[in-house]
C-alpha cells in the first residue's frame, strides 16, 4: 500500500536462457506497468551421452560426459543413467534407472550397477551387469545437482548395444556321399557327409564350426573339440565364418569297420564360447559280404569247350 521497491525470488528456470520481465501495480483506479527488462540465467551444468565399451554376455560399461557450467555454488551430487531394452517390435522400453551417490556397487533387482568414478565435470562410467544375453540396449546420462535437481541427456543414445551371446548349432543329417559301394569296401574305407545349421551366430562372429566324431558318446565333449582326444574333428565347408545356415563336410572317408557304429554332433566357436549340438547323431557301417569256396567235386576236372580264336 506504500510507494518504494520490492522484489521476488523466482527458482526452477532454465540455465543459459534469457527472460522478459516487468513490473506493475494495481489500485482501484488500474494497473500501471514498468518498462520491459530481460536478464539471462547463467548456464548450469549438463550431461551427454558419451561413450559405451567393454560388452560381454551380460554387462557394459557406459559413459556420459558432464559440463563444467558457469555457476562455482553448483556441484554434481548423483551420477546415473536410464537403460533402455529393445523389444520385438522394436520400441525400446525403460528397465533401468539408477543414480547412485557412491563407489560401492549396488543392486536394482536383476541388474548390479557400480560407479566408477564421481567427477564435477568431464566423462564419468559405471558399469551395469545382469543383461540379457543377446539383446540390444540404448541409454541415457543423467546427473543430480544441488542448484537444478535432475538433469538428462537430451535423448537415448544413438547407438546400440548388442551384448555378446554364444553361438548355437545342431545337426540335421548324414549321407553316404560318392564312389560305389564296392569301391569303398574294397579300399577299407567308407565317405560320409555330415550336415549341420549354425542356428545362431551370436553376434560375436564365429572362428570355426565343424563336427567331432566318435564310436563313444562320452567322447563327445568341448576339450575333445580342443584337443582332438578320442575323436576325429572335421572342419565344415559352404559358408563363412560368422554367418547362420547349413554347413557340410566334404572328402570325409570313416575307416572302414564292419557293423560300427559312429556318433558325431556340429559345433562353433566364439569369443564367447565353444559350443555343441545338443542332439547326437549316428550312423552304422555296411558289413563286406562273404564268399566260401564249396569243393563240390571230389576230384577236380578240366576241359575246354567253344574255343574261338578270342573266346573260350
Amino acid at each position: 500500500t506504500s510507494i518504494g521497491s520490492y522484489s521476488v525470488n523466482l527458482t526452477g528456470l532454465t540455465p543459459n536462457t534469457t527472460y522478459y520481465w516487468r513490473a506493475y501495480a494495481t489500485n482501484d483506479k488500474g494497473t500501471s506497468y514498468g518498462a520491459v527488462k530481460s536478464f539471462t540465467t547463467k548456464a548450469g551444468k549438463t550431461v551427454s551421452n558419451h561413450s559405451y565399451s567393454n560388452v560381454t554376455t551380460n554387462s557394459v560399461r557406459l559413459t556420459g560426459s558432464i559440463t563444467t557450467g558457469s555457476v562455482s555454488s553448483e556441484s554434481v551430487e548423483k551420477w546415473g543413467f536410464y537403460l533402455y531394452k529393445k523389444q520385438s517390435d522394436g520400441s525400446y522400453s525403460q528397465v533401468l534407472d539408477v543414480y547412485p551417490t557412491d563407489l560401492s556397487s549396488h543392486t536394482s533387482g536383476s541388474y548390479t550397477y557400480q560407479l566408477v568414478n564421481k567427477p564435477q565435470s568431464g566423462t564419468y562410467s559405471m558399469v551395469i551387469s545382469g543383461l540379457e544375453s543377446g539383446a540390444t540396449y540404448k541409454y541415457k546420462a543423467e546427473i543430480y545437482t544441488n542448484l537444478q535437481g535432475f538433469v538428462y541427456a537430451s535423448a537415448m543414445s544413438n547407438s546400440e548395444i548388442t551384448t555378446k551371446a554364444k553361438p548355437s548349432v545342431t545337426n540335421y543329417g548324414v549321407e553316404y556321399y560318392g564312389g560305389s559301394l564296392s569301391t569303398m569296401l574294397k579300399e577299407d574305407q567308407m565317405k560320409y557327409r555330415l550336415k549341420g545349421n549354425v542356428l545362431n551366430a551370436g553376434n560375436s562372429p564365429y572362428t570355426e564350426k565343424g563336427f567331432i566324431v566318435s564310436t563313444s558318446t562320452s567322447n563327445l565333449t568341448k576339450n575333445a573339440i580342443k584337443t582332438g582326444s578320442g575323436v576325429t574333428k572335421m572342419s565344415s565347408v559352404n559358408t563363412a565364418a560368422g554367418t547362420t545356415g547349413a554347413f557340410q563336410t566334404t572328402n570325409y572317408y570313416v575307416p572302414y569297420n564292419a557293423n560300427t557304429t559312429y556318433y558325431y554332433c556340429a559345433y562353433a566357436i566364439n569369443d564367447v564360447d565353444t559350443v555343441l549340438s545338443t542332439a547326437i547323431n549316428q550312423f552304422t557301417t555296411p558289413s563286406k559280404p562273404t564268399v566260401t569256396l564249396s569243393n563240390q567235386y571230389a576230384t577236380p576236372y578240366y576241359y575246354t569247350r567253344d574255343v574261338t580264336t578270342t573266346t573260350i
